[in-house]
C-alpha cells in the first residue's frame, strides 16, 4: 500500500510539473470543429467548451451519415479544424449477461461510426496540413475490468485504433488524441466524471498537442497509471484485486449463467 501511494504521488508530482511548463501551441479561436456522438450530455458540453474557447461547432445528429456531416461542415465554415468522436460507453455487466443488440448498436455507434467520420475527415485535414482528430473513449479499455468486459475490449479497441491512426497521420500534420472518461458502476472507483469534466479534457487535448487526457483531473490519472503498472509488475496479484471487488451474488449469478 505504501508503494501505491508513493507511486500515485510520483504521477501527481510528474503531471504538475509538466503543467506548469507547458505552453498553449493551438488557439481555438475560429476553429472549425465537428462534434460526434450518441451521448447528448457530453455532446452538449463539448459544443459548450469548444464555443467557450472561441470555436465554430457543428454538432452532428448521432444518425448522421459520415459523409454528409463533413460536407456540412465544410459548407457552412469553409474549413475543418477539429473532429471530436464520442465513442460512447460499452455496455456494463458480466460478458455473459450483455445483450446482443446493446452490443452491437455500442459497437456500431462507437468504434464503426469513430472510423467512417475519420475515413471522411482525413482528406481534408491532410489537404490542409494541419488539423486535430479526437476521440473520447473509457477508462475501462486501459486494464480488464471483470463485470465490464465488453466495455473493457470496446474501450481498448479504441485506445488502439487511436493509438495506430495517429503512427498513419503523425507526417501529415493531423494530431490525434485519446480521451479517457469512466464507466458507471465500474469497479474500483472509475465511475465517469461529469460532462463538463471531458470536455475540458478534450479543449485540453487539441489546445497542448496532448496524445492522452484522463478527464477529470490528476487524481484520476495518478489511479489509472497506477492500475497499469500493477497489471504489468504484478499481474496475479491484479487478478486477485479484481476477484476481491466481485460480491458474492455477482459470482453466484455468473455460475448460474455458465452452468446454463
Amino acid at each position: 500500500m505504501r508503494m501505491l501511494g508513493l507511486l500515485i504521488g510520483a504521477v501527481l508530482g510528474w503531471r504538475a510539473l509538466r503543467l506548469a511548463a507547458r505552453q498553449a501551441v493551438v488557439p481555438l479561436r475560429g476553429r472549425a470543429v465537428i462534434i460526434s456522438g450518441a451521448d447528448t450530455a457530453l455532446r452538449r458540453a463539448m459544443a459548450a467548451a469548444f464555443a467557450a474557447s472561441g470555436a465554430r461547432v457543428l454538432v452532428a445528429e448521432p444518425d448522421a451519415p459520415p459523409e454528409q456531416v463533413v460536407r456540412e461542415a465544410l459548407a457552412r465554415f469553409r474549413r475543418l479544424d477539429v473532429l471530436v468522436n464520442i465513442a460512447g460507453r460499452g455496455p456494463g455487466g458480466l460478458a455473459v449477461d450483455v445483450n446482443a443488440a446493446a452490443l452491437r448498436a455500442t459497437a456500431e455507434a462507437g468504434l464503426y461510426r469513430t472510423a467512417r467520420l475519420t475515413q471522411e475527415s482525413l482528406p481534408v485535414l491532410i489537404r490542409q496540413g494541419r488539423g486535430h482528430i479526437v476521440n473520447v473513449g473509457s477508462v475501462a479499455g486501459s486494464f480488464p475490468v471483470p463485470g465490464l468486459a465488453i466495455a473493457s475490449g470496446l474501450g481498448a479497441g479504441m485506445a488502439v485504433y487511436t493509438d495506430a491512426l495517429r503512427r498513419e497521420v503523425d507526417d501529415r500534420g493531423v494530431r490525434v488524441s485519446l480521451v479517457l472518461a469512466g464507466e458507471d458502476g465500474a469497479p474500483g472507483n472509475l465511475a465517469d466524471p461529469a460532462p463538463e469534466a471531458v470536455a475540458r479534457a478534450a479543449v485540453e487535448a487539441v489546445r497542448y498537442g496532448r496524445r492522452t487526457v484522463v478527464a477529470g483531473g490528476g487524481a484520476r490519472e495518478a489511479r489509472l497509471a497506477a492500475a497499469q503498472w500493477l497489471e504489468r509488475l504484478a499481474p496475479g496479484l491484479a487478478d486477485l484485486y479484481w476477484r476481491w471487488t466481485l460480491t458474492p451474488e455477482v459470482i453466484a449469478r455468473l455460475d448460474d449463467r455458465l452452468r446454463g
